[in-house]
């Protein structure tokens, strides 16, 4: 709520005269998710019939037990619209993310990933493997961010030296 830590919400409302705990105000915000809930997601239904979308995720650390996880590193996914902004927290850095996320269907049998008839989509990403394995679909394109891109040019350059004239320019 409001993009902000609880502990500096609190601290504005204290600044404003209204004395709250931070646990108090944490209640608030459970009781108002049932009725943010349709709302939420209707941002998500919005913001995965983009479309161009960038997307991005970075290592968040959850410090909550949870059963078949070994650690408390999750992931923060960012998806970001033209109009929408969804975060997603979760357990793993996988390409099930990116299709529940996406809507696309995925066959188990086959593990064949499929968009909805028609969908087309353009994504900004880094290089991460996810975003090259949903770029192999029809109505998928990507747009790779260079300073991922880049590093292979280095490493080819480091492997092999007479490249090097080549991947410094």
């Amino acid at each position: 709520m409001l993009a902000r830590p609880t502990h500096r919400i609190v601290a504005a409302l204290a600044h404003d005269g209204l004395d709250l705990a931070e646990g108090t105000l944490a209640g608030v915000f459970a009781a108002c998710s049932d009725l943010v809930g349709p709302l939420a997601a209707a941002i998500g239904d919005r913001n995965a019939a983009a479309a161009h979308l960038h997307v991005d995720e970075t290592r968040w650390q959850e410090f909550a037990a949870v059963e078949g996880k070994d650690s408390h590193r999750w992931w923060c996914w960012v998806f970001v619209g033209p109009d929408t902004t969804v975060f997603r927290i979760a357990p793993s850095r996988s390409l099930k993310v990116l299709t529940e996320q996406l809507g696309i269907d995925t066959d188990p049998d086959t593990d064949t990933l499929t968009l909805p008839e028609g969908r087309q989509v353009l994504l900004s990403s880094d290089f991460y493997v996810v975003y090259q394995i949903l770029g192999r679909l029809d109505g998928v394109d990507n747009l790779w961010c260079w300073a991922h891109i880049r590093r292979y040019f280095v490493r080819a350059g480091d492997a092999h030296p007479e490249l090097a004239a080549w991947t410094a320019a």
